[in-house]
């Protein structure tokens, strides 16, 4: 099968995330497989930042529309230049919360349908490795019991506590 990309990766994903398909299962039935028939996490992640940039940068800066008010116009200035590479929403919600984008790259994780998906996803940056299938993780209870502490989220979109 030929690895799926820009718009047929997106929708494949978004349809495989809402029937809660592992991350695994979202790599190789999106095509993303090596040789020795194990997952090409790297090549998927790299495509679908791919596929996902167009989204962000259509958006030229006289076209940004935002309710927020910025401090100075140096915040307003950082603002528009974030807004080519990550989602306008994600960097609301961090200026809403902290006042600046000092830390915003460094602190935005991505978009995850939900804190147990986002935790299914940490853990298997962990190594490359697969979870044999009879093996049965609840990705929401350490979501709630450890991994809360260090990341929040707000809106689907997650942070690092820095």
């Amino acid at each position: 099968m030929t690895p799926l990309t820009g718009s047929d990766l997106l929708t494949k994903v978004s349809e495989l995330q809402a029937q809660n398909a592992s991350r695994t299962d979202i790599v190789l039935a999106c095509g993303y497989v090596r040789d020795n028939g194990k997952a090409a996490y790297t090549a998927f992640y790299e495509e679908f930042i791919a596929a996902k940039q167009p989204e962000w940068n259509n958006q030229e800066a006289e076209d940004v529309d935002t309710d927020l008010e910025f401090a100075d116009e140096e915040h307003q200035e950082q603002f528009m230049e974030l807004c080519a590479n990550y989602p306008q929403e994600a960097l609301e919600i961090y200026y809403r919360d902290f006042e600046n984008f000092n830390d915003f790259e460094e602190a935005y994780v991505g978009e995850y349908n939900s804190e147990a998906h986002f935790t299914e996803e940490l853990i298997s940056e962990f190594g490359d490795y697969q979870i044999p299938s009879w093996i049965a993780i609840d990705y929401q209870t350490t979501w709630d019991t450890a991994l809360r502490y260090d990341y929040w989220e707000e809106d689907g979109y997650f942070f690092r506590n820095i």
